[in-house]
């Protein structure tokens, strides 16, 4: 592979344009020690979990829940669980702060740099960090820093768990209703699953023309929101749940659900709670997941507009990118990682009805988090679940390598 990089001068002045080239390779040894590092922290994690550290001595948790406990806060998961992470001790409790902040710079960072090579756009590795050390600064500011009254602890710690999309939570579940939980929250959790090279480009928008991958990005956020909502109030329509007294509740709440069922996994509410038309639109917005490069998951919005922008192509007798083959690829992939999980916890999972475990499996492929009811985690569904969750945040990392290895300047990246 051949790569060129155009260098203008200023034959005038003299002096060279701010012109960077993209990137070349990828320094696969830093995003290699990453992954390391990172199954490293939760092989710790795990270890803390199991000892009087996280618990009084002599009610450790189970090797299956210690793995789960770990797994579920490192993913960015975020599964609302039995045994909360607020009833652990101090040191159990900051294990799953740091482990979500790890997830999220997990994507930011390693994923970031994959994106961004993808798409031939100048990013270094330094400015990924200082990004990602902005979005968890500014969780911080916003989640503990302007709250009046109350835990402010424990307020910092949902504002970092909201921009890193991971659902693991201390204190009191975030009302709909609440205003923190609209103005703060909901936002911190769209900002930290958009994409981190999309962020960067964002605040460079004034110098610079958005990529051809950050203006389908946002379009596609944008109109999966807009579906979302407009599937959630049609099938309160017809259950006749809206009326001229509750419909901004409706509409506040049906917003709500559409930002938050992509991966975000705040603990609004459990799926129990909602009427089957909403259960199964939640399902399909968990399936989508959140921006490329982001500490969401899902398939990612980019992956589907690659994968209809080919089969367009194709109807067209026209030949469709490259990235079509691997969107379909990555598409197979991450359904299939679904249809095992779910084959799995059918037969481990008796007493639960199979639409309740087939929303499971997309939750937890998703890193998503959100079920019907609490999870137990304590048997081998836990050790399926914890797979799966794994799988659902290391494999775009491997999609991200293959399609990188080929950059394109109008190439919109996936996974």
């Amino acid at each position: 592979m051949t790569e060129r990089t155009l260098i203008l001068s200023d034959t005038n002045s003299g002096s060279l344009p701010d012109v960077a080239p993209p990137p070349r390779a990828a320094p696969g040894t830093i995003i290699l020690t990453m992954v390391v590092a990172y199954s490293l922290l939760l092989s710790l994690a795990f270890a803390l979990f199991r000892s009087s550290l996280a618990t009084v001595a002599g009610s450790e948790m189970s090797v299956h829940r210690a793995m789960f406990f770990a797994v579920n806060a490192g993913t960015n998961t975020g599964f609302q669980t039995s045994v909360t992470v607020e009833s652990l001790r101090p040191a159990a409790r900051i294990a799953s702060l740091l482990l979500m902040i790890a997830g999220a710079l997990l994507s930011w960072i390693a994923g970031g740099w994959l994106v961004a090579r993808a798409i031939a756009l100048t990013v270094s590795f330094k400015q990924l960090a200082i990004y990602s050390a902005a979005l968890l600064l500014l969780a911080v500011l916003a989640g503990g820093g302007l709250l009046v009254s109350g835990d402010r602890w424990s307020a910092t710690f949902q504002g970092i768990s909201a921009v890193c999309n991971g659902g693991v939570w201390i204190g009191d579940s975030p009302a709909i209703s609440h205003q923190r939980t609209a103005m703060v929250l909901v936002p911190l959790a769209v900002l930290g699953g958009l994409g981190i090279t999309v962020v960067i480009e964002l605040t460079k928008l004034f110098r610079r023309q958005l990529s051809n991958h950050a203006i389908t990005t946002l379009a596609a956020i944008a109109g999966v929101y807009l579906f979302g909502v407009l599937a959630v109030l049609t099938g309160q329509w017809f259950a006749a749940a809206v009326s001229g007294d509750n419909w901004r509740d409706v509409v506040s709440h049906a917003s709500l659900l559409s930002l938050n069922s992509r991966s975000a996994g705040l603990p609004v509410e459990l799926l129990g709670t909602l009427d089957r038309p909403t259960q199964w639109t939640t399902a399909i917005l968990m399936l989508v997941g959140a921006g490329s490069g982001g500490a969401g998951g899902g398939l990612k919005v980019t992956s589907l507009v690659i994968a209809f922008a080919g089969v367009i192509a194709l109807l067209r007798d026209r030949r469709p990118a490259r990235a079509f083959a691997i969107a379909l690829c990555w598409i197979a992939a991450h359904l299939t990682l679904i249809a095992i999980t779910w084959w799995l916890l059918l037969g481990m999972v008796a007493e639960q009805t199979a639409d309740r475990l087939l929303m499971l499996a997309i939750s937890a492929a998703g890193n998503v988090g959100l079920s019907h009811d609490v999870v137990s985690a304590t048997g081998n569904d836990a050790l399926i679940l914890s797979a799966t969750m794994l799988a659902g945040r290391l494999l775009p990392l491997a999609f991200l390598y293959w399609l990188s290895r080929v950059p394109q300047e109008d190439q919109i990246a996936l996974a």
